[in-house]
């Protein structure tokens, strides 16, 4: 089954995008919740009981603060990924988008990869809201979280190029990283405004990689997932402002 890997941190596949609300979806999610349980009890044999109480016990009443972080951090985490869903946001509750969060970042945490909790996001918001809003929001959260990172890095380079007394050899390493995560960041901000799915079926047929007809069976197939993936420019759905806001306040936090 052909895939659409987008490089952030998960991978939704076509035949997701193509199912609706039904059984496949609910055999899915079962699938991936006896994963990570799975995994869970893998990583508790492996590091043992006694390890993980006596961490537990080492850090003490700091667990409170700790805790209340992580959840300041989730709670702001789905309020962005619910902005994505805009327009469509008022068909489904910020409870459940939080269940699917919280879901998808714990099978994340137990997975090698950490990355099959995206497609457990998308298929457990698919029962609520359309396929391609469940899917661009999930991928619309991931872009903005690499964006926001992307944009601390760029900022903390610039300071020490400015303020830091570094040997030349580093300076030249930091100024080639700063222009390298720059032309990064710009590429994808470009990719996603004039249609992600358009310019790479574009860019893949003009390297004679994908032939004219196979580019525009994909284009059509996805150009609802293009338009609503579209978070700059005026032919964006809405307004995902606050999304990115959310998002640099939980990364804050966290």
């Amino acid at each position: 089954m052909a895939s659409s890997c987008i490089a952030t941190h998960g991978c939704v596949s076509f035949g997701l995008l193509s199912q609706g609300p039904n059984r496949f979806v609910r055999v899915i999610n079962l699938v991936f919740f006896a994963l990570g349980v799975a995994a869970l009890i893998w990583m508790v044999r492996r590091i043992g009981t006694e390890s993980i109480a006596n961490m537990i016990r080492s850090v003490g009443w700091w667990a409170v603060p700790m805790l209340g972080l992580s959840l300041t951090t989730l709670l702001l985490n789905t309020a962005a990924i619910r902005v994505f869903m805009r327009p469509e946001q008022r068909m489904i509750s910020y409870w459940r988008v939080l269940v699917a969060q919280l879901s998808g970042q714990a099978v994340n945490s137990v997975t090698p990869t950490g990355t099959i909790g995206e497609v457990l996001k998308v298929t457990m918001l698919m029962g609520h809201a359309p396929r391609y809003r469940a899917a661009s929001s999930i991928i619309a959260f991931n872009v903005s979280v690499i964006f926001t990172n992307a944009g601390a890095m760029l900022f903390a380079i610039a300071l020490s190029l400015f303020f830091a007394d570094f040997p030349d050899h580093l300076n030249w390493l930091l100024r080639v990283t700063f222009a390298l995560l720059l032309l990064a960041t710009l590429g994808t901000a470009y990719l996603i405004r004039g249609g992600f799915v358009f310019n790479l079926t574009k860019f893949a047929n003009k390297l004679h990689i994908l032939s004219a007809a196979r580019k525009e069976k994909i284009h059509k197939r996805l150009k609802a997932f293009d338009d609503q993936l579209r978070m700059f420019g005026p032919k964006r759905e809405a307004n995902y402002t606050a999304g990115f806001v959310y998002v640099v306040l939980a990364r804050m936090v966290g």
